[in-house]
């Protein structure tokens, strides 16, 4: 790209005369294209090592426009982004959402309606997701540490590799999740339900809370075998060598 192209399209992104983007259009290098992009609007801030992020927002942003999807109202995933972490999307239908790589930390969106959506590589961090609907959603490497996903929906969640260490998971729904590598340590999954969830293994399920109404499924009787109880009736799963505990029998 010539010195001379690139000073026109930067002057035009920053009088705010373009738009959108179009790659295809032009023969800028990929940096200079998403910081382009990104000083007109059409693209939330770079995020270091995932260069393709948000490469499929407007194909998803199609789909949610023909539903009754709050993020229909916004152009960019940028402009949803900013919404999100105003607190302004809480209780809202955000199906179908692509907020892939996302930087939601401490996110307020309680209640939300995420069903199918795509929060894939996100980082969620302390976020509020109580009571939130995330059947069926994209949530692969997703960083969850010290959220709030207590009474949320996640059946048939993938969330294979997610960091949900120390994330509140009571009385959530994690049937047939796929947990396959996320991390769970120090997470309290007290009433949650797990039958038919692939879980990850033993060694990423540190020092876990759990209760009788915790649902593991099938594999109930190991997580009983590797737990002890505490004076309050609840479980720890995998203790660590300090706690003092009855262990099951």
């Amino acid at each position: 790209m010539s010195v001379f192209r690139f000073g026109r399209d930067l002057l035009a992104a920053l009088a705010g005369s373009t738009p959108a983007f179009t790659p295809i259009a032009t023969e800028e290098t990929p940096v200079a294209r998403r910081f382009l992009a990104a000083l007109a609007g059409t693209t939330p801030a770079f995020t270091p090592g995932h260069p393709d992020e948000y490469r499929h927002y407007r194909e998803t942003q199609r789909r949610v426009a023909e539903s009754n999807s709050a993020a229909a109202r916004f152009d960019t995933v940028g402009e949803l982004v900013v919404a999100i972490r105003q607190g302004a999307m809480s209780g809202a239908d955000l199906s179908g959402v692509n907020l892939r790589f996302a930087d939601l930390n401490g996110a307020d969106l309680r209640d939300a309606d995420l069903r199918g959506a795509d929060l894939s590589g996100a980082d969620l961090r302390a976020a509020d997701l109580s009571g939130a609907d995330l059947r069926d959603a994209n949530l692969m490497s997703v960083d969850l540490r010290g959220g709030d996903l207590s009474g949320s929906n996640l059946s048939g969640a993938d969330l294979i590799e997610a960091d949900l260490r120390t994330a509140d998971l009571r009385d959530a729904d994690l049937r047939s999740a796929v947990l396959h590598g996320a991390v769970l340590h120090v997470a309290d999954l007290r009433g949650a339900d797990l039958s038919g969830a692939d879980l990850p293994e033993f060694d990423h399920l540190l020092v876990v809370k759990w209760s009788s109404k915790t649902g593991w499924g099938l594999v109930a009787e190991e997580i009983r075998a590797r737990s002890i109880q505490q004076d309050d009736g609840t479980y720890i799963l995998n203790p660590s060598p300090g706690q003092q505990a009855d262990v099951l029998v």
